[in-house]
């Protein structure tokens, strides 16, 4: 969760941001379950004693449904992970190269070789990148494994856990990666290709994702209309068609973030 919310929160306070996101979940949950209950109807007042209200007010279909919408935030978050990995993977191999120049044009400097590359880079992989300088700054050892690590976080390939290993060589260290770097740099190039191949043979099946959520209301629209008004009344009046029309709409929802993800695969280099 901290190396979740780091990587996807503009600002990020180790003190408070994760008590708040998980704060946030929990009052979703609640929530939802008191307004679906509500709308189920499991809230009714014929129980005989406070027993049979709290047997009666528990319902295993609500709690599901009230989960499935608290979680929607933090599937919102490793959605938004997902893309900052994507986009990494792609930019990785220009910025190895800029590392690699500016490596060697600072005579096996890392920490100024990374500090000029952080200002050159943009997006999540300055921010990847700059977890570097932080922790250089810093000037602890603990501080720079954690960067190396939430480095590999934000990209997650084989080849930036090599990157950020060789890396912490040379903070820790003082090591001499510059051979380490090139040699990299030159396995990451030769792979690239394969990627776009992938990704041209993937495109018409993830865009089947798609489609779910575009015909739900196109069909619900049809019904009403066919059925003179009736079945939008049994969606959202009757409780069998409210569990019915959350679960299908739960369905459309996943399916599309499911091609969203899938949408761009990310280069696994």
């Amino acid at each position: 969760m901290h190396f979740l919310l780091r990587s996807t929160n503009r600002k990020y306070n180790e003190k408070t941001t994760v008590h708040n996101f998980l704060n946030m979940t929990l009052l979703l949950f609640i929530a939802s379950y008191v307004t679906i209950g509500r709308w189920v109807g499991i809230f009714s007042s014929g129980a005989s004693s406070v027993f049979a209200y709290i047997e009666q007010s528990v319902s295993i279909p609500v709690l599901l449904y009230s989960l499935c919408i608290a979680l929607v935030p933090y599937g919102y978050k490793h959605l938004q992970l997902h893309r900052i990995r994507t986009e990494n993977s792609y930019q990785l191999t220009p910025a190895a190269e800029k590392l690699l120049l500016k490596y060697r044009s600072y005579r096996g400097n890392i920490y100024y070789a990374l500090l000029e590359l952080t200002e050159e880079l943009h997006g999540p992989m300055k921010n990847a990148f700059n977890v570097f300088v932080s922790a250089l700054q810093a000037k602890g050892q603990k501080n720079i494994e954690e960067a190396a690590e939430l480095f590999y976080y934000q990209i997650q390939t084989s080849w930036a856990r090599q990157l950020g290993i060789q890396i912490m060589k040379a903070a820790k260290d003082g090591k001499q990666i510059g051979k380490a770097l090139a040699r990299i740099h030159e396995d990451m190039k030769d792979v690239s290709q394969l990627i776009e191949k992938a990704k041209s043979e993937n495109l018409e099946t993830i865009q089947m994702g798609y489609l779910p959520i575009v015909m739900l209301p196109v069909s619900i629209w049809g019904n009403e209309y066919l059925s003179g008004g009736a079945v939008l009344h049994y969606y959202l009046n009757d409780p069998i068609g409210v569990k019915y029309l959350l679960f299908t709409v739960i369905v459309c929802v996943v399916s599309f973030f499911t091609a969203v993800i899938l949408r761009k695969p990310k280069n696994e280099v």
